[in-house]
């Protein structure tokens, strides 16, 4: 019962803590990703850009994924600087996927990519140093 309750009282907070830009960050973000799957990827690069800007935040998978966008229209600056945001500021830690993504492939030669997968390595560790130190509920 505690868990429902919590649960919606998150959801609560959500709605409210966003308020109603938070409904056209997601509008805009759900936009850009269909600029994606139509392979149009500077419009949607930009479009993620505006949302960010709404907002002045932004979900960690939709930098991600606007890094993609970034990357794949070949402009590395900006899409390095959404890399370094979700991993040197941010918590981001699938350093498999973001090693494997052929989406960031143009950006391996660049010697910034050490950096970031460094930054993304240094999460996964901090983050799998918090789960095996987390209380173990034995009720």
């Amino acid at each position: 019962m505690k868990k429902a309750v919590f649960f919606f009282a998150f959801i609560i907070f959500c709605q409210y803590g966003f308020g109603q830009g938070n409904a056209k960050y997601f509008e805009l973000a759900n936009q850009a990703w269909k600029l994606y799957e139509a392979k149009d990827y500077l419009q949607s690069a930009q479009t993620y850009s505006k949302a960010f800007n709404l907002s002045g935040k932004g979900l960690v998978q939709d930098r991600y994924n606007a890094a993609c966008s970034w990357s794949l229209a070949n402009i590395k600056d900006s899409s390095f600087a959404e890399l370094f945001r979700i991993t040197q500021k941010g918590t981001y830690n699938d350093v498999d996927h973001l090693t494997t993504d052929s989406d960031l492939f143009s950006l391996h030669s660049d010697k910034r990519w050490a950096e970031v997968v460094a930054a993304a390595k240094i999460n996964k560790e901090k983050a799998e140093h918090s789960r095996r130190n987390l209380p173990t509920n034995k009720n």
